[in-house]
């Protein structure tokens, strides 16, 4: 099982590489300053991930690859978002919205005809896609910061896991007084003797 679990982390690590060669050059081409900063912070996340899971659980242990396997899961579909805003964003580049909005505002002020009307009405259709576009990247981005979120909290729980590879048996608490009663003991043997 966990030679299986290991080809597969290293299959998706593969497949990540493979994936992120030019996303982040796209994102940044596109002009996704949003769409980079997710980027960053996915790439971040999923190497604390890895690292605070190697500290808290060995790579041989079924918990480590499942949570290992939802984390990437997580990051794969993160990055499955960013590919979306960058190609959405690459697509919007065509749509020259200024030039779209001025001859809207000269066909509606002129006289009216089929073929204007035709125009008109198939330049506010390429506003109502440019529009839908930028939803679809919003809800993108939206989602991405959601699943970022819950990374974080389940970081933070991963980081808090009690297991076996702490150093000591018992809780600090419990040491700070156990250590408090050796020194109210220590006093009470120091005590001078009658």
């Amino acid at each position: 099982a966990s030679r299986y679990i290991d080809s597969a982390h290293k299959a998706r690590v593969a497949y990540r590489e493979t994936m992120l060669e030019h996303l982040e050059q796209d994102l940044r081409e596109a002009g996704s300053r949003e769409g980079c900063s997710q980027f960053e912070r996915f790439g971040e996340k999923i190497k604390a991930c890895e690292e605070v899971m190697d500290e808290k659980l060995g790579k041989q242990e079924l918990t480590y690859g499942r949570f290992l396997g939802i984390a990437e899961q997580v990051y794969l579909s993160g990055i499955d978002n960013l590919r979306q805003i960058a190609l959405a964003m690459k697509g919007m580049e065509t749509v020259d919205e200024k030039y779209i909005r001025q001859r809207i505002a000269a066909l509606e002020t002129g006289t009216r005809s089929d073929a204007r009307n035709t125009e008109l009405a198939s330049l506010k259709q390429q506003l109502d896609l440019r529009k839908e576009q930028l939803n679809r990247i919003d809800a993108c981005l939206a989602q991405n910061e959601q699943a970022l979120a819950q990374l974080d909290a389940a970081l933070a729980a991963i980081a808090e896991m009690k297991t076996g590879s702490a150093q000591s048996g018992t809780t600090m608490e419990t040491a700070m007084n156990d250590l408090q009663q050796i020194a109210r003991r220590a006093r009470e043997y120091s005590s001078p003797q009658v």
